[in-house]
This record gives structure tokens, C-alpha cells and sequence, in this order.
């Protein structure tokens, strides 16, 4: 389990591989039992999560420098503090000697010592190098850049609580299909088959699993009674208020929560237009909305948001622009976001999204909606696009809607809902519903 789990973490670094996917094609042809599976994925999201201090650690303890220990050598090494400071599943000692086991293995036996020094020295250090993993910007194990951005825009304090809530574990939601089944019914099932299920926090129709489930083998997921998702999400949706008959775009739809959660919502045939830039990212919501039994409802076509085609205008009731970005929102679940931000990619993004915002707003329909969201709290990203939309469209403002009420939090003057992890429990996101005013 742990050499698999070292080749995922070599692709990772080496050919920048997203974890989730590397994860899946890995595990799916693997004949590990599922708790040898959710084993290897614990590993594997330990280790990138808290990669700084990891590092920090190796670097301590090391004669030999980092960039002159080859890759998996160094993955073993990671593999290794993991579990001696952050994993109590695995006695040290049982670490310590799996680990030998595989320098040995990876190196024609010559880092066996190596690495069972390393790892023998952090044993008896334990108390001292944990102690130093509290001090400053390695208690988050983030970069300082990362962090001041967050400090600059909300405030020490609060990105210090906003990072300390990444290292925590946090459980899977799920959406229930309304148009299959009902929350009663997935959960007893999901009862029946042994699994831990809890109450959503803000929906009737969502349910809180333990995070080592293996999903895709459940067969009321294989039936397509629910959907993975986190109920931050569903507050997009919730805003766009849809209501039969509405026809609305999906500008970039994949991998398909929002798509099929407007779809359960709209019952004619195709009149949901859902688009993405990518032909596999497309497939990916395809076999959403089979197996959910949703296909009939959603039209879906790869297509770059942009770029505006003029029959576009003036077209939709409803458009959500769930749009590309840096993604700080969701570092609970993607810790590699943490890694491949810059604030050079994040004004790359400005620049895509401003383009996007006015296609979008151009699609509606007068007295139609847009509803703007992101998964990450960057302002640049989030109130700067809405600035940015209301400054250029004089028939644009933003409307409140019952998706405030849910949330019980009315004191948002500006009429935008925003969701962070440390207080609401969910992935951070930005949500803003725009109306397109009626000529007057």
C-alpha cells in the first residue's frame, strides 16, 4: 500500500498529476480491499497537506540535501513523518520499518540506512520537532505568500483560523437525487450497508458521510441516487432560483454537481445548456447525468465561455457562472491548490473571468438572472468581478434571494453570500445573483 502510494505521490510532484485523478486510475485497477484503499488515499492527501512542514522536518534531520535525494526516496521520507507526527493509525515503530523496507526497495538496498536513521532520530525527537512545527507560518503549512494575500485582504486573525481549519479531516457530503429517490430512503440504505451518515448542515436534501468511505463501489451511489457534493455548492443553485420551464446555461459546468442539481430542478427536455471548455470534462458530466438519470434534461456542448456567439443574446432566464478560480476556498479538499497558486495565475484569471461575466450577463434575458460564483475568497476574484460587471453594465444589480435566508446571515449589505470553512463548515465559496433590469 505505501509503494502505491508513493508512485501517486512521485506523479504528483514530478508530472504535476491532480491527486483526485491519480488517486482514481491508480485504485480502480489496484486489488486492494477498500480499507487498504482509503489507507493509500489518507497517506497520499497527509502528505501533500502538510508537505511545508514535512519538508521542514526531513531538512532538520538530514546531512543530505533534499534536492539531491531522489524522488522516491523522498516520497518514502515524507510517507514516513507522516505517519510518525500526524497519523496515530500506524504504530511509529511499523512505520519506521515499512518505510525501511521500501528505501531498500527503491534504492537496490543502499537508503535502507538512510531512512532508517531519519525516521529513528525523529522518533526520539519527536516532542522537539513537534513543538517547532507550532512557530509562525509552519504551524499552516502554507507559503507566506499564500497566507499574507489572505492576511492582506481579512485580517490576521482570521487567516490564521481559515488555514488551521485545511489541516483538519472534513466529512463527504452528498446530494440526494429528488428525482429517484428521498433522503429517508439513501440514508437507511446507507444504514444497512454499515456506513456512519449524518445530518447536512443547511439542506434536507444532503447527508454527511465519513470521509474513508469508498463511494464509487456503493450501490445506491451505482444507481444514481445521490451525487458527491459539497453543500457550499449548493448554494449556487439555490440563489439561481430555477423554476420550471426556465431555460438556463451552465457556462462551465464540469464535473456536473450544479448541472444535474439545476437538472433535477427542471424537468423539460434540454433546456439546460451546459458547457465547458475541455471534450473529457464534458464526458465527465455526461456520466453524471446518466447515471443520475438526468440526460434527457441537459444539453451539453464544448465550448469556450470566453468567446460569445451573438445567438446567444438576450437567450436564458437563468445563467450560472461557477467560474474558473484560484480555488483557496477548497484547499480542504484539493491541498495541491495550495502549491500551484501565484499572483501572476491569479490576475490570469481576472482577466478570463471579466471576459466571462459580461458573455454570461449578455445571455440573459431581460428580468433574467446571473448568478457569479467561485470556491475561493480572493476579493480580486469575487466582489472586484461584481464591481467590475455593475460598472459596465448600467442595467445590472445585485438582487437578494431566499438562498440568505437559508443561511440566516441577512447582515451581507452588499447582497453577497459568502461561505468560509472555519465558521460555516463548508468549502469557502463566493456566491452573487445579478438581475438583468427590464428596459423601463
Amino acid at each position: 500500500t505505501r509503494h502505491l502510494a508513493v508512485e501517486i505521490l512521485t506523479q504528483i510532484d514530478l508530472h504535476q498529476a491532480y491527486p483526485n485523478l491519480e488517486l482514481k486510475k491508480r485504485l480502480k485497477n489496484s486489488a486492494l480491499s477498500p480499507r487498504d484503499k482509503a489507507f493509500v488515499t489518507a497517506l497520499v492527501y497527509g502528505v501533500i497537506k502538510r508537505k511545508y512542514q514535512l519538508d521542514f522536518v526531513i531538512d532538520e534531520l538530514s546531512k543530505t540535501k533534499r534536492n539531491k535525494i531522489s524522488h522516491r526516496i523522498l516520497q518514502v521520507l515524507r510517507i514516513g513523518t507522516f505517519q510518525i507526527l500526524f497519523f496515530d493509525k500506524v504504530p511509529s515503530f511499523a512505520a519506521v520499518n515499512e518505510c525501511v523496507e521500501l528505501g531498500k526497495k527503491y534504492s537496490r538496498g543502499k537508503a535502507g540506512g538512510f531512512v532508517n536513521g531519519l525516521l529513528r532520530n525523529l522518533v526520539r525527537q519527536k516532542d522537539a520537532i513537534q513543538e517547532k512545527l507550532q512557530q509562525g507560518i509552519l504551524q499552516y503549512s502554507v507559503s507566506q505568500e499564500l497566507f499574507d494575500l489572505v492576511s492582506s485582504q481579512y485580517g490576521e486573525r482570521f487567516a490564521h483560523e481559515f488555514f488551521m481549519e485545511f489541516l483538519k479531516e472534513s466529512p463527504v457530503t452528498i446530494r440526494i437525487n429528488q428525482s429517484k429517490t428521498s433522503r429517508e430512503k439513501v440514508r437507511d440504505q446507507l444504514k444497512k450497508d454499515g456506513i456512519d451518515v449524518g445530518e447536512g448542515r443547511f439542506f434536507d436534501y444532503c447527508l454527511q458521510l465519513d470521509s474513508t468511505v469508498d463511494i464509487a463501489s456503493n450501490d445506491s451511489f451505482r444507481k444514481g441516487e445521490f451525487i458527491v457534493q459539497d453543500e457550499g455548492a449548493m448554494f449556487s443553485v439555490e440563489a439561481l432560483e430555477v423554476k420550471e420551464g426556465d431555460r438556463v446555461l451552465d457556462m462551465c459546468c464540469a464535473p456536473g454537481g450544479k448541472t444535474t442539481h439545476i437538472a433535477e430542478r427542471i424537468k423539460q427536455p434540454r433546456n439546460v445548456t451546459a458547457r465547458d471548455l475541455y471534450n473529457h470534462k464534458i464526458q465527465l458530466v455526461r456520466q453524471n447525468l446518466q447515471r443520475l438519470g438526468l440526460n434527457d434534461r441537459v444539453y451539453t456542448e464544448v465550448y469556450d465561455g470566453t468567446t460569445f456567439d451573438e445567438k446567444d443574446r438576450n437567450r436564458y432566464d437563468k445563467v450560472l457562472l461557477d467560474a474558473p478560480c484560484s480555488g483557496l476556498g477548497i484547499i480542504r479538499r484539493k491541498p495541491d491548490i495550495k502549491y500551484g497558486t501565484s499572483e501572476e495565475k491569479r490576475n490570469a484569471l481576472v482577466e478570463i473571468q471579466r471576459r466571462m461575466v459580461l458573455n454570461g450577463f449578455d445571455s440573459l434575458k431581460p428580468g433574467g438572472i446571473l448568478v457569479y460564483t467561485t470556491c475561493t475568497i480572493n476579493k480580486n476574484e469575487n466582489e472586484g468581478m461584481v464591481d467590475f460587471l455593475l460598472k459596465n453594465r448600467k442595467e445590472a444589480r445585485v438582487k437578494k434571494n431566499h438562498a440568505h435566508k437559508i443561511l440566516e446571515e441577512e447582515k451581507e449589505e452588499d447582497g453577497c453570500i459568502r461561505l468560509y470553512p472555519q465558521i460555516h463548515k463548508v468549502d469557502g465559496f463566493f456566491i452573487c445573483a445579478i438581475e438583468k433590469k427590464e428596459n423601463e
